[in-house]
């Protein structure tokens, strides 16, 4: 079958706007990256989640799933392939990925000469943000207004660049065609054209990396302004303060891990959680009566924005 074909793209021939878009799109990548990484608040799980709910399509539900399950055992998440990284320098496992996404059926010839080849080539002449597009394209182009194809473009897209050192994890990936990707993609398809791909993708993976940045900068402010409207209130005293700063530097917690965390009791950090939530600056996301857990205001809208 034709679709089974693997073109392999003339990255040698490569023109002056491909090479800008990759440049720009790495630059993106590195500056959502250090705004994550200069922060103590607890970014990374959040843009994960935010990861997970965009490419699925999903909404608050999905986050809070992810959220208990990732506080009930620590490596749900982290062992989950579907949204795991590789470190760097490592080929990261995308077949292993689609199976646990329910997504084998992309696994076709085609995609795996491709992932072979990247297995073998020099990372210093093939960077990580060129193999994540081209991982994607191949996934994608033969039908490129499905879902469960840019569904799974966006998570090998995303594990690409997390393996390839150019995201700390997977926190995103282009996960739905603009027009112009679309067209770029049947273009591939057509006549093995890969330049306009190669160019769409990475300007949207540009605007996506440049969105979450600006998310997570705003989050940063809006984590200090609670802080500071925190301490304000003549309600809050010093005992809130620290439980507010560990909300923000945990995903989602118990009052009896925040208590074990903070050596106080278990009823004066309940009775902080329920002063922060009143205030507006915690979310209770069980909806139970007991074994109540929480999470930040701020950083659930994060991982639920679109």
């Amino acid at each position: 079958m034709k679709n089974e074909q693997f073109i392999t793209p003339n990255l040698q021939a490569l023109g002056t706007d491909q090479i800008a878009a990759l440049d720009r799109a790495a630059n993106a990548c590195g500056r959502l990256s250090a705004a994550v990484e200069s922060s103590r608040s607890a970014f990374s799980s959040f843009l994960l989640i935010r990861h997970a709910v965009r490419v699925h399509d999903g909404a608050a539900e999905l986050a809070t799933e992810l959220l208990l399950a990732d506080l009930a055992d620590a490596s749900v998440l982290a062992h989950n392939a579907e949204y795991d990284s590789t470190p760097p320098g490592r080929h990261p496992s995308i077949a292993l990925a689609l199976d646990e996404a329910g997504l084998g059926e992309l696994l076709t010839d085609r995609l795996r000469a491709t992932l072979n080849q990247f297995a073998a080539a020099d990372p210093r002449h093939v960077s990580s943000v060129l193999r994540a597009a081209i991982t994607a394209g191949v996934i994608v182009t033969p039908s490129p207004t499905s879902a469960d194809a840019q569904r799974g473009a966006a998570l090998a897209g995303a594990l690409m660049l997390a393996g390839g050192g150019s995201l700390a994890a997977p926190w995103l990936a282009p996960y739905r065609l603009d027009a112009a990707a679309r067209g770029a993609a049947v273009q591939v398809d057509r006549s093995g054209d890969w330049s306009e791909w190669i160019r769409a993708w990475c300007v949207m993976l540009a605007r996506e990396a440049s969105i979450a940045e600006r998310a997570v900068r705003n989050a940063e402010l809006q984590l200090e302004l609670a802080r500071d409207g925190a301490r304000a209130q003549r309600r809050v005293g010093a005992t809130d303060d620290g439980v507010l700063q560990w909300l923000h530097a945990h995903a989602a917690f118990t009052i009896r891990g925040a208590s074990a965390g903070l050596g106080l009791t278990t009823p004066t950090v309940g009775t902080a959680i329920e002063r922060l939530a009143a205030l507006g600056f915690a979310t209770e996301i069980t909806g139970q009566k007991r074994d109540r857990v929480w999470a930040s205001s701020t950083l659930l809208g994060l991982a639920t924005a679109y």
